[in-house]
């Protein structure tokens, strides 16, 4: 059956990607180290912990399409439970090795972010940024969980469970020969045979005259309500606008980036202390290399157990805070470009870092946020007015 699934797959994830582009996606790669996030804990699903960065996340993209939803102590409940069937959905697929491939994912991006009949890396860079507020390898990780998941949906959906009994009854049924006789009367042979009048056709008609009623017709008139309609309607002016800015000046910065790359010797909560001491020397002896000067790209290809960074030489891109578990989170604010970090235990394993670009955080300039902010007081409006 596995093999039935992985041959949809490049349907199902062709869809997903589309749904990608409109809304980012809610998911956030929960499980692996980008998401893991800082603050209090809300839920537990198995060994992995959801995070109320994670939860707030969720609620704001909530606010913007169901607002609602989130008033409620009920609709909250409604969306954590969303996060943990997800998350339960994530584990199932990867205990079952449901597994999206680099080059499915490579397609899936490239096949997306087109200019001109090719790929285009900015565009992609720009959607990251503007729009998905993730890494290359956070949206990556989103993009190869979801397919996982969509994976195994598709074969409960396209599944079906025949029993002996059955198989063997449409076996005699497709084997089986039956010979009949019959006999064709054409209804033209008697039309001819019997002649009607008028009168014989009126009472017909009066005896059935629900037979020869024309179905009943009404005409209305309506309006047609949309919330970008109604924004259109509800414009702020340049005093509102700009009194929006400075009252929410902290909400239009870009934060500081960090670009990094690592290398994962993996080394799950399951495994066993041999294990673990045997992932922790094999990390030593990688960390050792990097430190003599060895090309950090070229160790990350030869021994990372991350698949989705590995074949980029460890590049997990620019990431900023409340991406990553607080372990590896930590570690990476605390580096200089071009250093190496010691060794830095997460639930994953033992990863090894390295800081190859810094980007400091801005202030983004009233010009450059202006239609920003007026697309969203409108909308605000827009939506008060629609509820």
């Amino acid at each position: 059956m596995l093999t039935i699934i992985r041959e949809k797959t490049q349907g199902i994830i062709a869809i997903f990607i589309l749904g990608l582009l409109i809304i980012p996606f809610a998911l956030w790669g929960i499980g692996s180290y980008f998401e893991g996030g800082l603050g209090n804990i809300v839920a537990k699903v198995n060994d992995i912990e959801i995070s109320r960065r994670a939860f707030e996340d969720q609620m704001r993209r909530y606010r913007q399409r169901a607002p609602k939803l989130i008033e409620s102590k009920a609709g909250r409940r409604i969306i954590l439970d969303s996060i943990i069937k997800e998350q339960l959905q994530v584990s199932s697929a990867q205990d079952m090795g449901f597994v999206i491939g680099e080059d499915q994912i490579r397609n899936m991006i490239f096949g997306s972010f087109q200019t001109r009949g090719g790929f285009d890396p900015r565009r992609y860079q720009q959607y990251l940024s503007n729009v998905a507020g993730q890494s290359a390898y956070g949206f990556e990780t989103a993009l190869r969980q979801r397919g996982a998941v969509e994976q195994l949906r598709g074969g409960l959906q396209h599944s079906a469970i025949v029993t002996r009994l059955e198989v063997n009854d449409i076996l005699k049924l497709q084997g089986q020969q039956r010979s009949f006789d019959y006999v064709a009367i054409s209804l033209n042979s008697y039309l001819g045979r019997k002649k009607f009048d008028d009168a014989a056709a009126r009472k017909y008609y009066d005896e059935n005259l629900k037979q020869f009623m024309s179905p009943e017709q009404v005409k209305i008139e309506y309006v047609v309500l949309s919330i970008a309609g109604l924004a259109k309607q509800a414009q702020p002016t340049e005093k509102e606008t700009r009194a929006y800015y400075l009252e929410n000046k902290t909400g239009y910065a870009t934060p500081e980036k960090r670009k990094l790359s690592h290398i994962l010797i993996k080394s799950p909560p399951g495994a066993s202390s041999k294990e673990d001491r045997a992932a922790r020397a094999k990390a030593e002896s990688v960390l050792k290399k990097a430190r003599s000067g060895a090309n950090f790209a070229v160790l990350a290809k030869k021994y990372s157990d991350d698949p989705g960074s590995k074949v980029r030489g460890g590049d997990v891109g620019y990431i900023k805070r409340g991406q990553m578990v607080k372990e590896f989170e930590a570690v990476a604010y605390q580096l200089k470009p071009g250093r190496v970090s010691g060794l830095v235990k997460t639930a994953f394993g033992y990863h090894i870092l390295k800081m190859t670009a810094y980007k400091p955080g801005k202030q983004l300039r009233y010009a450059e946020v202006k239609d920003r902010i007026k697309n969203e007081i409108a909308l605000e409006r827009a939506d008060k007015r629609f509820g």
